[in-house]
């Protein structure tokens, strides 16, 4: 028992010097050591509905507006053959997103200690773009045609999201900045949990993974779309460890408590992004946009994370509280190529040279495990509703909240 309990102190504090140091990723609610019996089956559906919502964080943890990188002065900065001190006026561009997401984890227990499963998501999404353009102080105009020409001149009227919109295509080659919305399916996930250590007390197992770059990845002439994928193979990990305090039964084995009962989890993970090839626009520090494309060798940066998590019984029978703590750091990407780029500064569009977040989860369960071990229902399921906020993060990551509906079906 006392060694049981310094592995778990020791546990604690690996947590807690990784938290400070480095974590990112999204991995699940409710990670834990528990694998499934020898033949036993689970579906797993998990969907979460975010809140509309219109900031990210910064490099610097502020909350920004996603449209903040749009929203600039239309000189030479985004039209580069306009003559110093011209100006077509101010661009005002306004995001709200708009999410669905779906996982579906079926899962195999292979033997009594290896369970194998799979995570493939599925997300909708629009992107509501509201934009105007403030032609205050402008000295610059556009014609019928969308030509660009002074102000003043026979013809020529102040500046349009039509007209800067037909800019952008005719010498860029970007999409239109207006609503957007895309589905699809996401990185798919393959891999298997081992549960190495069981005691009356004390679990720990660890899962390895592939993810796969089956996602649509961001258009690079599209400035307001979203990626569903990484676009690059990974390989994970995730060490799992729970303290326990259940009775022996299908509830323990399976990871639901019964009233009075719980169990304390915290897991550590890493994942390793593979090198690859992308086709990215690659502009000067000092552009906002360009139309000079490459192939560019990417390394997206590796990804360490942990979370504290505990599952308690409520009075009432089948019925479970779960509070959860997530970080998680992503390290910079590096870029390279052949020719004579600022590959560099596509680390520095939209503030990410790194990524991090802090995010919580409240999950109420209801179970129908003690009934069935009564006989008093055929099937054991499960079924969550939960809440996340993500409320501390950098490098681009979406300053937002869900509420998540999730079905388990054991069979």
């Amino acid at each position: 028992m006392l060694r049981v309990l310094s592995l778990t102190l020791a546990i604690l504090a690996r947590v807690a010097l990784l938290s400070l140091a480095a974590g990112n990723s999204a991995f699940a609610a409710g990670e834990d050591a528990v694998v499934l019996p020898k033949g036993l089956s689970r579906l797993f559906v998990d969907t979460r509905f975010f809140l509309p919502f219109q900031n990210r964080y910064d490099q610097n943890g502020d909350s920004v507006p996603f449209g903040k990188p749009l929203s600039v002065p239309l000189n030479n900065t985004v039209f580069v053959a306009l003559p110093p001190g011209t100006t077509l006026g101010q661009s005002n561009v306004s995001i709200e997103r708009h999410v669905t997401e779906m996982t579906i984890q079926p899962a195999y227990g292979l033997t009594d200690r290896l369970t194998i499963g799979m995570n493939i998501p599925y997300t909708w999404y629009e992107n509501t773009v509201n934009a105007s353009i403030n032609t205050a102080g402008a000295n610059l105009g556009c014609t019928a045609g969308g030509a660009i020409a002074p102000l003043g001149l026979p013809g020529v009227a102040p500046a349009t999201v039509g007209c800067i919109n037909q800019q952008l295509g005719s010498q860029f080659g970007v999409k239109p900045i207006q609503t957007y919305s895309d589905s699809g399916v996401g990185d798919i996930e393959v891999g298997g949990k081992y549960q190495y250590y069981r005691a009356e007390d004390f679990r720990a197992a660890f899962t390895a993974g592939v993810r796969f770059p089956t996602g649509k990845m961001d258009d690079p002439d599209n400035l307001v779309d979203a990626k569903l994928g990484d676009g690059t193979y990974a390989l994970g990990i995730r060490l799992q460890q729970d303290y326990m305090r259940q009775a022996e039964g299908l509830g323990k084995r399976l990871g639901f408590p019964n009233p009075g009962e719980f169990f304390i989890n915290t897991t550590v993970g890493y994942d390793y992004n593979l090198p690859d090839t992308r086709t990215l626009r690659v502009c000067p520090s000092t552009q906002i946009v360009c139309n000079t494309k490459d192939n560019v060798r990417t390394k997206i940066g590796d990804v360490v994370q942990a979370q504290i998590s505990g599952k308690f019984g409520l009075p009432l029978k089948g019925l479970i509280f779960t509070p959860l703590y997530f970080y998680s750091y992503k390290f910079k990407d590096h870029y390279s190529g052949d020719k004579n780029l600022d590959y560099g500064a596509l680390n520095q569009q939209f503030d990410r040279m790194a990524q991090s977040e802090q995010i919580y989860i409240l999950t109420l369960t209801y179970t129908t495990i003690p009934l069935a071990i009564e006989k008093k229902f055929p099937v054991p399921l499960v079924f969550e509703v939960s809440y996340r906020d993500r409320f501390a993060g950098s490098g681009g990551k979406g300053d937002s909240q869900y509420i998540g509906l999730t079905v388990q079906a054991f069979f």
